[in-house]
């Protein structure tokens, strides 16, 4: 029995022990299956709702962003590829894409990487200040990392159509961007963007703008870069249809520009090469470059003008600021309302402009002239070596120091002048000062007036300091060489005051010329104490109003004459007009009227009143030795006198009283010997000969000979018992050397001259 129910027991157990195991593995089973219809069913569900889910989880992400508010649509969220559209971002939709396909892998997902990114249609608003570029309404998220751990996403490539990216100021801008970006090998990408779109430069109309970009670059900087841009209406100033075409290349920091500017007027042609500041402050930017132009009636309405230009400059750029030298010759012509200009710069090694500039503001500028040279109409003017600085705080200024001017033409206005001086901007008016020395600063002139912008005419107050003339030292032709007048030796002193005034393209002076106590010579006549205030009025060439005045106390030319007073005016044809003149000569005095004297000719023609002439001085003046006479003598001699030569036409002297005419010479001169009875019955006749009337006419000329009607009446009471005689003599021969010699300075024996001075 006991081994039975063992048996049994064995039995049981065994088959209790193997029974359950049936039972356990379904069970197994039965919870896996439902674990695989969960997860499954999860699955199912995920995929089927992965819009929601993809929607939920990228709102979860941008929670903690500053680009709320954020609206998008999920289109597409499979395991390879998420396709977003309409995405609005941060305030008043800052940001815009209308479709946005994420291409990735699962495994690429884990490591942090995107395959591909394209971005159709983005709109960007961006606006710059003193700190940078920033997205409008979304300032707070810039600066911000990544990711908390530090760890980066990495997008193989990205690529944009249409973008369309916008920017206000400084420089105004809408662009559409086409292309893409593509990540290379350690942590670097390369892109190649096409652009074209409209560029508002301030003051300026917009323009249309076309070109392309291709970089490589890290994280952290650009590598290299290279830039093409052109602009088909580039709204470049006094240029008709410009368009610009330029190249700019970068190589590390090292940056490189190349363009032409292309107009109807010529090409400008320009080259830039320098470092990017290390702040990137493009302010700062230091470097060097060329611009060549060659341009032809460029209009420049502010003046009126059209102008040309053709010449090649070199411009350094540095952390100060920017000089600028000349390469070749600079020239331009322009036509004003004044008439036709030309000027010329020639090339020097010296910089001709420097611009100092401070934290990027201008500071000053200096325009330094080596050799430049401007001609207008009528003359040609020369400036060297010269500092002209311009600054614009408090007031716009120029100041010019040490500049030399020389006027090159034939009739020039001056003498090389050596000019400082300063101008202010107010307005529509330019007030300026400035001092001009020549002649080793032997003259000093002020000068003070207003230029006017609207009117374009100058108004200025003139002061010449006195300048002291002396022979073989300064004459007036080295301070006006345009002056004609046949002046030498002059010693005395002149001063000048008055205005200057800029109308209608000439220059038009009203200066007072005192001249005090000066001595001179005048075509052979020495002056002495010369003195009198004469008023000019023009300069090219000299000329002067009607009445001016000049006193001369002594005249020396053969016959000294004294107390000269003559009125005059000197007109643009260099004719001096002798309105009136008066001068006390051989104990008379002499008078004219409408005479002219041309300088430029030489020429002289006039007609000379003489009253009171003493008929005694007349015979010195002949050296009719042996002659004595009592009486003055009075008439009118027209007198032409022209390159040397004299003629008189219709010339009389007559005697004013009766008196005595006595001729006892020492030797009978030969030309009167052995002449007949009448000869001596006349020379006995005028030992003691008084008369009643004398007089001479004289008509004649180079070329056409003299002759001279010598009329005297009257008898000798110690001869023929005082029967009366009329002498009726005609003379003829060299009577204009005779004159020449008396009125032109030849020297009178010591005797003659004694005897006249003493009249």
């Amino acid at each position: 029995m006991v081994k039975k129910r063992l048996s049994t027991t064995e039995r049981s157990t065994t088959v209790n022990t193997a029974e359950p195991k049936p039972r356990r593995f379904s069970q197994a089973w039965r919870w896996g299956g439902v674990a695989f219809l969960l997860v499954g069913a999860l699955v199912v569900a995920t995929f089927a709702f992965r819009h929601d889910l993809v929607t939920h989880a990228i709102r979860i992400a941008l929670d903690t962003s500053d680009a709320n508010p954020v609206n998008f649509r999920v289109e597409e969220a499979n395991f390879d590829r998420l396709v977003l559209s309409a995405i609005h971002a941060g305030p008043e939709a800052a940001v815009k894409i209308e479709r946005l396909i994420v291409a990735y892998t699962p495994t690429a997902l884990m490591d942090r990487r995107i395959d591909r990114l394209d971005i159709d249609g983005l709109t960007v608003h961006l606006q710059a200040n003193e700190d940078g570029v920033s997205i409008a309404g979304l300032d707070a998220i810039q600066g911000r990392p990544d990711n908390d751990d530090g760890r980066n996403w990495t997008i193989e490539t990205v690529a944009l159509k249409d973008a369309v990216i916008s920017m206000d100021a400084p420089v105004g801008s809408r662009m559409t961007i086409n292309g893409d970006i593509r990540a290379i090998a350690d942590d670097r990408f390369h892109g190649a963007l096409h652009f074209d779109g409209v560029l508002r430069v301030p003051g300026a109309t917009s323009t249309d703008v076309e070109g392309a970009i291709e970089f490589t670059a890290s994280s952290t900087s650009v590598e290299t870069a290279q830039l093409t841009l052109r602009t088909p209406n580039l709204p470049f100033p006094h240029l008709d249809d410009a368009q610009l075409d330029a190249v700019a290349t970068l190589k590390g920091k090292e940056i490189e520009t190349k363009g032409t500017i292309k107009s109807r007027q010529g090409d400008v042609l320009f080259e830039i090469a320098g470092a990017i500041p290390d702040d990137g402050d493009w302010r700062s930017l230091r470097g060097t470059g060329t611009i060549a132009a060659n341009l032809a009636d460029v209009a420049i309405s502010e003046a009126n003008a059209t102008l040309s230009a053709v010449g090649q400059i070199a411009a350094v750029i540095t952390s100060d600021g920017l000089s600028v030298t000349a390469l070749k010759p600079l020239e331009f012509k322009a036509l004003t309302p004044s008439g036709p200009m030309t000027a010329r710069v020639e090339p020097n090694d010296a910089p001709m402009l420097e611009v100092q500039h401070e934290q990027g503001r201008f500071r000053s500028a200096m325009l330094h002239v080596a050799d430049a040279t401007v001609s207008g109409a009528d003359h040609v003017v020369q400036f060297t070596e010269g500092d002209a600085v311009i600054t614009l705080e408090p007031t716009p200024m120029v100041a010019v120091r040490s500049l030399t001017v020389t006027d090159l033409s034939k009739s020039r206005l001056a003498p090389p002048l050596n000019i400082s001086g300063r101008a202010t901007l107010e307005q529509t008016r330019i007030p300026f000062d400035a001092t001009m020395t020549a002649a080793d600063e032997k003259m000093r002139v002020d000068v003070t007036g207003t230029w006017n912008r609207d009117t374009e005419t100058a108004e200025a107050d003139i002061r010449m300091h006195p300048v002291r003339f002396a022979p073989g030292n300064l004459q007036p032709k080295d301070l006006a060489p345009t002056l004609n007048a046949p002046i030498s030796n002059v010693k005395g002193r002149v001063s000048a005051q008055g205005t200057l005034a800029w109308r209608d393209g000439r220059l038009r002076p009203n200066l007072l010329v005192r001249i005090e106590k000066t001595e001179m010579e005048v075509q052979g006549f020495h002056l002495q104490g010369l003195a009198g205030a004469v008023r000019v009025i023009g300069f090219d060439p000299p000329r002067t109003p009607r009445g001016q005045r000049i006193k001369i106390d002594r005249v020396m030319a053969g016959v000294p004459m004294t107390d000269a007073d003559i009125r005059f005016q000197l007109d643009a044809r260099q004719r001096v007009h002798i309105e009136s003149a008066t001068v006390n000569l051989l104990g008379g005095r002499a008078s004219q009227s409408n005479a002219i004297f041309d300088t430029a000719k030489t020429r002289y023609q006039g007609t000379l009143d003489l009253t009171g002439v003493s008929l005694q001085a007349l015979l010195d003046l002949v050296e009719l030795d042996g002659s004595t006479a009592t009486g003055h003598v009075g008439g009118r001699i027209p007198i032409t006198f022209e390159s040397g030569k004299v003629s008189i036409t219709g010339g009389t002297l007559s005697t004013e009283s009766p008196g005595v005419l006595r001729y006892i010479p020492l030797t009978t001169p030969t030309s009167l010997l052995n002449q007949g009875e009448g000869v001596t019955l006349a020379l006995r006749a005028l030992e003691n000969f008084h008369y009643q009337s004398l007089g001479v006419g004289i008509d004649g000329g180079a070329g056409r000979g003299w002759t001279s009607r010598l009329q005297i009446a009257g008898k000798n009471p110690d001869f023929m018992e005082g029967y009366p005689f009329a002498f009726n003599i005609n003379l003829s021969g060299d009577l204009d050397k005779v004159l020449l010699s008396a009125l032109l300075g030849l020297t009178l024996p010591d005797r003659i001259q004694e005897r006249l001075e003493r009249k």
